[in-house]
């Protein structure tokens, strides 16, 4: 059973802190008492400029309108994490749970030792950091429903989705206590610092599992 929650304000947190407000639940009446949050600047800024491009499309378009939409969350020193529920349209009934986090920086970190031909090689923050978190899950946070989204959106460090069906409902107040730990524990503002050291980045191999990308050098 969820803790009675109250309102929290929007306002910078400390891991802890966002570990027992989950700890509440992740419900949405307990998703209620999370302030509004918009998205970091540069996120909406990239779809903006997708949108401008000659060749975007209806696609372009609804995912501009899906940054720009306001979401419940809670802000930390080194991002935002953002959670809702919504009903699912596969039956009636059912939920889907999603929950991520985004950097509030997200730079383009250059890969020199990867660069050949002419090209220069680099790599995105975010996809460092996500990588990181993907390769040291905590079973717990699975075992209570939820799995890895894809992590196609600009500067997100972590994508989660979950699903409640009739007769099979997520424990949100379990789910919520678990998700906070395993960020807890994940301790993202060192990782953040690490994935950023020039020892870690001239460590890194030309992996196909890192979305690792190249351009030509005029």
């Amino acid at each position: 059973m969820e803790m009675d929650a109250k309102v929290f304000e929007d306002r910078i947190y400390s891991m802890a802190e966002v570990a027992t407000i989950m700890a509440y639940g992740m419900s949405p009446e307990a998703l209620s008492s999370w302030p509004w949050v918009d998205l970091p600047d540069y996120v909406v800024a990239e779809a903006r400029d997708r949108v401008a491009l000659p060749d975007s499309g209806p696609f372009e378009q609804e995912e501009l309108e899906s940054v720009l939409r306001r979401r419940r969350g809670l802000r930390m020193e080194w991002g935002v994490v953002v959670a809702e529920v919504v009903a699912s349209l596969e039956s009636e009934g059912s939920s889907v749970v999603e929950v991520a986090a985004y950097l509030n920086e997200d730079p383009y970190l250059e890969l020199p030792h990867l660069g050949c031909g002419g090209q220069s090689a680099g790599i995105y923050l975010s996809d460092l950091v996500c990588a990181a978190l993907e390769g040291n899950p905590d079973r717990a946070i699975f075992d209570a429903g939820l799995s890895w989204a894809d992590n196609d959106e600009t500067g997100q460090a972590f994508s989660m989705i979950g699903f409640s069906e009739p007769g099979e409902e997520l424990n949100f107040s379990e789910l919520g206590r678990r998700l906070g730990r395993w960020l807890l524990g994940s301790n993202v503002p060192a990782l953040v610092a690490a994935c950023q050291q020039p020892e870690f980045l001239a460590s890194l191999e030309d992996d196909l599992s890192l979305p690792i990308t190249r351009t030509v050098v005029c």
